[in-house]
């Protein structure tokens, strides 16, 4: 697999807008080692490497060759195909703190290495002492060279995607495939309440941003919108729905600023053009739950044809855009075959990955078998993406709260009310993560009503968003256009310019303490801008709204005199 697309990718929604993909020549002529970060994806050459570790330069290297492992000073034993469990041993990753972190995809084992250049640990989970080097990051002439002994693009592409050779296995007795059944069939249960891929993520960008941080203040885009420590998705499959019944969660959404998407089968459903336009001019966006069930059991090319008429049907009945998408009980055929489907039609966003352990466990957790809550596209096995982002699916009223069904937690209204506690603390505190929640509009008005309401009241408490994933996928796909350039830093000024499609609610954060100073203004095209103190993965840090209707934006940001010594 090339990683280097997805880990661009990986690297902007987390907040690095300023990444360049370039052949490693072109990349070792371009790059000013007192300043620039060269990332190597797994399989890289390094011709040229040394040269530049020795100019001073930093460098990032993914299960390198034998030339780069020698001057990490690394014996490589053998490679193993995991999982393994990756430990950080130093304050990196905030919300891995005390954790370890599910690690798939090959392992370099490397013989024993400890000592203070560690940044974290691999260790077998059925051998405790097999700990052996994770992360490492040492002195090469005048430069730092990090050495990963996994893959973190190989690995998150697993955690979100799960395994292609899964592709169409069936539990016994089961005849409807779903993403769910393409992960790990063993998952731990520790995974289920974090989203061990955004963590894998955050981790990587944390240890780029903070060297880079050597040199001068790094900014960063932020991944929710409003600068808002998190948000809530807010959804709903009609499936046999009266309008009655959605009319009446839309509307207890509204009483609380919020708004949904309303997925719909459209040979099923009793919607019209003029309820889809009643609707979407109250905040609210429509879209398609195609029906593939009655194709259970047979050939995965005859479900995705299902698939396909079902989304022209839509297209040609309502003439209405479809920009995100939920086939009716996840059903999943194939690996990739339905982001590739989804792309033809010009479909930006998939919500099929559901955190579920259905016909497995009713063990629960927001991210039990999905492990990931930031959107990210897909990405085939040979590393090309794929322009459909994967926004998974973390709370589902007929799995949390169904009173009869076996599969269903069956979580009275005040344990649920404790369990979405949990869950929003955990995003806003920890991961900073998007909860994308699912309350059908018939359930609603039978027995999970108390439950999206509590949905709404603790997200509404909190501060958070209430959006629908259309409203999402439009911001997620603007701020993804956005980059930075023109990059300087003479001391005591920072520099730089944005540019992207217009996009709403987009904040820029900044460091509040950058080589001793502390930060004083920052200016949007000569005008000051409102600046707020917050806490972000751990760590104080400023915030800055950016303007709504621009495509461009130049940065100044005025750091002063020295910071006090007490300050972080």
């Amino acid at each position: 697999m090339d990683g280097s697309a997805y880990l661009a990718e990986i690297l902007h929604a987390f907040g690095l807008c300023f990444v360049k993909r370039q052949p490693i020549r072109d990349a070792l002529q371009a790059a000013d080692p007192k300043r620039d970060i060269l990332l190597l994806p797994a399989g890289s050459e390094t011709a040229g490497v040394e040269s530049f570790l020795h100019a001073g330069g930093s460098v990032v290297a993914i299960q390198p060759d034998a030339p780069l492992e020698r001057l990490a000073g690394l014996a490589r034993k053998r490679e193993d195909t995991g999982p393994w469990r990756l430990r950080f041993s130093q304050p990196l990753c905030y919300g891995a703190q005390g954790e370890s972190l599910w690690t798939l995809g090959p392992i370099h084992v490397y013989a024993p290495k400890p000592g203070p250049h560690m940044i974290a640990y691999l260790s077998h989970p059925s051998d405790a002492a097999s700990d052996t080097v994770g992360i490492i990051e040492c002195e090469v002439g005048a430069g730092r060279l990090l050495v990963y002994a996994y893959d973190p693009a190989q690995c998150i592409a697993l955690l979100r995607q799960g395994y292609p050779e899964r592709a169409n296995i069936l539990p016994q007795d089961q005849r409807t495939p779903r993403a769910a059944f393409l992960q790990h069939p063993n998952p731990p249960s520790d995974t289920f309440w974090r989203p061990t891929a955004d963590l894998h993520a955050f981790g990587l960008c944390e240890i780029l941003r903070r060297d880079l941080s050597r040199h001068a203040p790094v900014p960063t885009l932020w991944h929710l919108p409003d600068g808002r420590p998190s948000i809530l998705l807010f959804s709903g499959d009609e499936d046999n729905s009266e309008q009655s019944a959605n009319d009446h969660e839309m509307r207890d959404l509204e009483s609380v600023g919020g708004a949904m998407n309303l997925y719909v089968i459209p040979d099923l459903t009793s919607i019209t053009r003029p309820r889809i336009e009643e609707y979407t001019r109250r905040g609210h966006s429509i879209s398609i739950h195609p029906n593939l069930v009655p194709t259970a059991g047979q050939s995965s090319a005859v479900q995705l044809a299902a698939a396909e008429k079902q989304v022209r049907l839509f297209q040609e009945k309502f003439q209405w855009p479809v920009r995100t998408v939920r086939n009716h009980f996840y059903m999943w055929p194939g690996y990739l075959d339905i982001p590739d489907l989804w792309e033809r039609f010009g479909i930006g966003m998939d919500a099929n990955a559901c955190a579920t352990l259905h016909f497995q466990s009713l063990d629960y957790g927001p991210f039990a078998n999905i492990h990931a809550a930031v959107p990210l596209p897909f990405v085939r096995e040979n590393g090309a993406l794929i322009d459909v982002y994967q926004q998974p699916t973390h709370v589902n009223d007929d799995l949390a709260a169904n009173p009869t069904t076996f599969y269903s937690q069956k979580y009275s209204a005040e344990q649920f009310d404790r369990v979405v506690q949990r869950i929003f603390d955990d995003a806003a505190r920890f991961f900073h993560a998007p909860i994308c929640a699912n309350v059908h509009p018939c359930n609603y008005v039978s027995f999970s009503g108390p439950h999206g309401r509590i949905l709404m009241s603790r997200a509404r408490a909190l501060g958070l968003p209430i959006w629908s994933l259309d409203r999402w996928h439009d911001f997620w796909r603007a701020r993804a256009s956005w980059k930075m350039s023109g990059y300087t830093w003479d001391g005591t000024r920072l520099r730089f310019a944005l540019k992207g499609s217009p996009c709403e609610s987009l904040w820029l954060t900044l460091p509040p303490i950058s080589n001793g100073r502390a930060l004083q203004a920052v200016s949007l095209d000569g005008t000051t801008a409102h600046l707020e103190s917050v806490q972000r993965h751990g760590y104080p840090t400023i915030q800055v709204p950016l303007p709504r209707v621009v495509s461009e934006v130049a940065v100044v940001a005025q750091y002063g005199e020295p910071a006090h010594p007490s300050a972080p």
